[in-house]
C-alpha cells in the first residue's frame, strides 16, 4: 500500500496496523483524511494525494459508492482496496471495484487480539469469486485450523472454529521479537489485568480461539461463516445470519441489513431483521420481505420480525460495526412491551 487512504480511526486496529504501521516501510506513506470517517474528505484526499489504496469496514465502501458527490472526484488511482472488520456481501465487492472503481478488492479477517489480520483474501488475484466469497489464506507466518468444540482438527470442507498461530498473536508477538534481540525483558501480552481470560482465550501451545466459526477449502482459503455468539439457533436448528443478510441485499430496495436473534417461549430464538431502505425508497410492507425471502431460503430462516430504520448509526462501534448484541436488547424490550 505504497500511497494509502486510510479513513478508518488510528485507535482502531484497523487503522493503527492498516494505516499507522504502513509508514514503516521507506517511499510509503498513509494520509489519514479526519480524526473519524469522513467520506468527503476521503474522496479528497484519495483524489489530491492519488492514494493507491484504501482500507476500512464495509459502512465505509457504502458510504463511499452512494455519496452524491462520489463523481466529482477522481479516485482511478486507487489499485487496492482492504475491506474487512465485518461481514461483506460479495455483490457489494463487485460494484464497489466496477463503480469506485477500485483494481481489485480484498476481504480481510482478523481482531485486535492477532494483530488485525489472520487472513486476505486478495491473494487470490484474478479469480474473483474466490476473493469476493472467502476472507482469503492465512498471513505469511501464521498458522490455521478449524476444530470442533474439543479442540481437535476437523476434515477439510467441515465446519468448526478457526484457530490461528503465529508471531502476530497478542500473547506472543513482543516476547517474540525481544528474544530476537536476545533481551532478558519479560513481558506478558493478553488482556489487559485478566490473565484468566487470556488464558481462556489462548491455548498453552498459542492458538487463538477467535470464536469466529468458518470452513476451510483444500488451498486453505477460508469461508467464514458467523460468530459463535451470533449464531442464531432456532428450535434446535444453527442459522447463520450473514447468509439471510446476503440475500436481503439481493432486494432492490434494501440498502443494508443486519440479521440478529431475539429471545422466543416456544423456540428459544428467533430470526429478526433490520432493513435500511436504499436512498429514495421506501419500504411499506415488510410482509413483502418475507415473502421475497421465502423463494430462497428455508422456512426457519425468514425472519419472524423485520423491522424498516432510518439508519444504524445509533448501534455502531466508532468506526462503524454495528453491535448487534444491542439490536437483540432493543427487540427484545420491544417485544416485552408488546406482549405486557
Amino acid at each position: 500500500m505504497k500511497r494509502a487512504c486510510c479513513p478508518v480511526p488510528a485507535f482502531h486496529i484497523f487503522g493503527e496496523v492498516g494505516g499507522t504501521l504502513n509508514i514503516n516501510a521507506p517511499g510509503y506513506f498513509t494520509v489519514f483524511p479526519a480524526m473519524l470517517p469522513d467520506t468527503l474528505e476521503s474522496m479528497r484526499a484519495v483524489q489530491e494525494e492519488k492514494c493507491t489504496a484504501i482500507m476500512g469496514p464495509p459502512i465505509i465502501f457504502l458510504d463511499l459508492l452512494y455519496h452524491p458527490r462520489r463523481k466529482e472526484f477522481d479516485m482511478t488511482s486507487l489499485l487496492y482496496g482492504i475491506i474487512g472488520a465485518a461481514p461483506v456481501n460479495p455483490k457489494l465487492m463487485e460494484q464497489i471495484e466496477r463503480e469506485v472503481p477500485i483494481k481489485a478488492l480484498g476481504q480481510a479477517f482478523g481482531q485486535t487480539e492477532n494483530t488485525g489480520a489472520l487472513t486476505q483474501s486478495i491473494t487470490a488475484g484474478d479469480n474473483k469469486q474466490l476473493r469476493y466469497t472467502s476472507v482469503g489464506k492465512a498471513m505469511p507466518r501464521v498458522e490455521l485450523k478449524i476444530v470442533d468444540k474439543t479442540g481437535h482438527i476437523l476434515p477439510i470442507g467441515e465446519e468448526g472454529e478457526v484457530w490461528g498461530r503465529g508471531f502476530t498473536i497478542m500473547k506472543g508477538a513482543i516476547i517474540d521479537i525481544f528474544l530476537e534481540i536476545q533481551t532478558r525483558t519479560y513481558v506478558y501480552l493478553g488482556y489487559y489485568g485478566d490473565e484468566a481470560k487470556t488464558r481462556e482465550t489462548i491455548t498453552p501451545s498459542g492458538w487463538l480461539k477467535t470464536g469466529d466459526i468458518g470452513v476451510m477449502d483444500k488451498n486453505g482459503y477460508i469461508f467464514y461463516r458467523t460468530r459463535q455468539k451470533e449464531l442464531i439457533i432456532v428450535g434446535g436448528i444453527n442459522v447463520y445470519p450473514v447468509e439471510i443478510e446476503n440475500f436481503l441485499l439481493e432486494h432492490p430496495k434494501i440498502l443494508e441489513a443486519q440479521v440478529f436473534s431475539a429471545p422466543d417461549p416456544r423456540y428459544g430464538e428467533v430470526v429478526c431483521a433490520w432493513i435500511k431502505p436504499k436512498a429514495n425508497t421506501k419500504i411499506d410492507d415488510t410482509e413483502e420481505i418475507r415473502r421475497f425471502l421465502s423463494e430462497k431460503i428455508a422456512f426457519f430462516k425468514v425472519p419472524k420480525h423485520v423491522k424498516v430504520i432510518e439508519s444504524f448509526a445509533p448501534y455502531m462501534t466508532p468506526t462503524g460495526k454495528v453491535q448487534k448484541f444491542k439490536l437483540t436488547e432493543v427487540m427484545a424490550k420491544e417485544l416485552r412491551n408488546e406482549t405486557s
